[in-house]
Parts: structure tokens; sequence; C-alpha cells
């Protein structure tokens, strides 16, 4: 722990009327930003501005989630990392190190340190959501909702995630050499991302031009809910785990210590769902993998097809990923990334709601309440609005010893 620092992680501080008025202003920003850059017209002067009207909203961005304060479990863990960056007992893997030596050097205190590993965050959602112009009014304010919660969880994941966006932007367009540079480059912010580049390489190369199908997708789903117990994981990882040592060395210690990471015994108390949490986000599912589906249908033809394909397909394995391992943090952290793509699938489906609406299916108008329902009243009401930890840099004096 650092001298002169409180373990107040977890701290609970109400709701702030400062934190709710910022985080509605960079929400704002967003959608305003969203509509700018919006055009139908391909050669419009906002088609040639997109990263110049996006300098607000990532400057905002940056700033108000890089400013927090004590939010997210290894908050003090990654302050101390970044403090002590330029002692050679500090291990980690060499990009992070080497981003945080530079900004050290540099005399930047930790606060700025967290509004960088903000930015390149940002950056990584932008890119992503540029391949889906005419979604930004709803994928940009949809990507936060899915990140905003974890990235203050696992910093140095996302800080690598960042470049596996980017990664995943290029594959969409084809353009396979930048995508793989950007792949390799986040493997220097966190091994994990290997698995994440391998599984949406092997899922692009597997079904790049249909979507699973929809029998196969929700049989696997309702398994991994309702039956699957994590214990059948345990003789796998006791036995075969070891086999995937890849020399590093903090690689090698989830190896060394895979029973207690990767197998029932792991399990977190505070990942098991209520009945209510587990029947909100059986729904949600179901309605993304179902609905996600059709609304691609909608899209033959286009250009937008192919890039919506790969995404459900990598959204359809990451939530069924999600539902093997969801007690296990560890595990967790491979799906989470490619769960997270619910934004462009929830863009898509709500978008095209009116044309869906003209169906007069009650089924779709379900379908669509209990998406965007799910979405503003527990993914953004409850874990980003009404977060029990609302601090920013500014209340870090109350806090001193």
């Amino acid at each position: 722990m650092i001298e002169g620092w409180y373990d107040f992680t977890l701290k609970e501080t109400g709701i702030r009327i400062d934190y709710v008025l910022l985080l509605i202003l960079l929400f704002l920003i967003f959608i305003i930003y969203s509509r700018l850059v919006v055009s139908k017209e391909e050669k419009s002067i906002y088609e040639r501005n997109y990263w110049l009207y996006a300098i607000i909203p990532i400057i905002a961005f940056s700033l108000i989630e890089g400013l927090r304060y004590a939010r997210g479990v290894d908050y003090i863990g990654y302050v101390y990392t970044y403090l002590q960056s330029l002692d050679p007992k500090v291990e980690n893997e060499p990009l992070f190190m080497l981003l945080n030596k530079g900004m050290l050097l540099m005399g930047f205190p930790y606060c700025i340190a967290f509004v960088v590993y903000s930015l390149f965050w940002i950056i990584g959602i932008l890119h992503l959501c540029k391949n889906f112009r005419y979604l930004l009014c709803l994928c940009i304010p949809f990507a936060l909702i899915a990140s905003i919660p974890s990235m203050e969880n696992l910093v140095r994941q996302f800080v690598s995630l960042s470049f596996v966006m980017i990664s995943l932007s290029f594959l969409l367009k084809e353009k396979y050499v930048m995508s793989c540079f950007w792949a390799v480059i986040s493997f220097g912010f966190h091994l994990s991302s290997v698995i994440v580049v391998v599984i949406i390489y092997t899922v692009y190369i597997i079904e790049k031009e249909r979507c699973f199908k929809l029998k196969s997708s929700l049989i696997a789903y309702l398994f991994f809910f309702f039956i699957f117990d994590i214990s059948f994981l345990d003789i796998f990882v006791l036995n075969i785990f070891p086999l995937l040592d890849l020399g590093d060395l903090k690689f090698s210690g989830y190896i060394e210590n895979a029973d207690k990471w990767f197998t029932s015994s792991a399990i977190r108390e505070d990942y098991i769902r209520s009945v209510w949490g587990n029947i909100a986000l059986f729904l949600f599912d179901i309605s993304l993998i179902i609905m996600g589906r059709k609304s691609i249908q909608h899209e033959k033809n286009t250009k937008n097809e192919k890039a919506l394909i790969i995404v459900y397909n990598l959204f359809v394995i990451g939530a069924i990923g999600m539902q093997a391992v969801m007690e296990l943090e560890i595990m967790r952290r491979f799906f989470r990334p490619l769960y997270m793509l619910w934004f462009v699938l929830a863009a898509n489906i709500l978008y095209q709601y009116p044309l869906q609406k003209r169906l007069k299916s009650k089924w779709v108008i379900v379908g669509n309440y209990i998406i965007l329902g799910y979405i503003l009243c527990v993914l953004f009401g409850k874990y980003i609005l009404f977060t029990p930890s609302q601090m920013f840099i500014w209340d870090s004096f109350k806090y001193r010893l």
C-alpha cells in the first residue's frame, strides 16, 4: 500500500450531483458529436472531418473518466504501479511499463496517467464505431455504457483492448496488415489480448459471410445458462492448462496457481447474480441474439452487412463464453471484450425499430423495449449513474492521512 493512502477503493459516497452532471454532460457531448458527423452524403464535409470533430469528445471523455478517484477495485494498485515504474523490481508487460516510465520521467502525476489510459480507450472505441457511421447516435453512447464499469476496474487490460478495437476495425475493412500490426501492439500491454485476438481471427476465418445459425446459438446459450456447471472446467484446467505456458513470468504465475484462478474454487460470490438479475440478463442476451440476427437481414447486400455479421458472431461467442465462466474473473477477461460488442447490435436493432414496427409484431416491440430498458435501467442506471463510488481527483484531499 502506498504511504499516505487509505484502502478506500470500495468506499460508498452516495449520489454526487457533480458526478451525475458531468456524466450526463459527457453523454450529451457524444450525442451532439454523433449528430454532427452523421451524413447520408458520402463525401460531405463531416465525412472528411470525423476525427477533427472528435477532438472535443475525446478530451471530455479523457478528463472526466481519467480524473476519477478511487473508482475501481485496482485503482490504488495502478497508482502504485505507476509511481514505482522506474523500480526494476516492478514487472509488467513491456509497452505498459514503457508508457508509465515515459510519463513518470516527464513528471506527470498519477492522475494524468489515468487520463492517458482513458484517452487510448476512447480512441479505440471511436475507431471501431467509425465503421458504423449511420449508427453513431446510438452506437457511441451504448459503447460507453458497455465499457465504463469494466474499464474503471481493468485498467491495463482496457489500454490493451484499445488496440484490439483498432485491430478489429481494420479487420472489418479487410486491411489485414494494419489489423495484425495493432493486434501485436495490444500484446505489449496485456497478454490476455493474445487469446482475445485469436478468438476474433478464428471466428473471422471460420464464418465471416453468414451469421451463426440461430438455433445453434440459442441451444449453446441455453445450455451454458441453465445446465453447465463451472466445476466441469476443473479437469481441463488442472491437466491441460499447464501445457499452455508461454514463458511469460506473469502468465507463468497464473499457470502455477491455475487451481486458484480458473477452477470452481475461484468462484467469486459477487458475480453470482440474483434471480431477477439472471432473468433480466437472460432476456437481454436472448433478445440480442434473436433480433440482432434479424436486423442484419435488413442490411442485405449493403456494405454494412459483412461488418455486422462479424460483430454478431463475435458477440454470440462472447455471450456464450460469459455464461460458461460468469463467476471466474480471470476467465471472463477473455470473453468480456467480445460480449461488449452488444453496443453495435443494440444500436442497429433500435435504429431499425421504425421499420420493424411496421411488421406489427408484438414480439418485435417487446424485444426492443427489453433491450432499451436493460441498457438504461441496469447498465447505465445501476452500474454507471448510481454507482456507489462517485469520487473525482478533487476529492483526494479528503482521504489523505
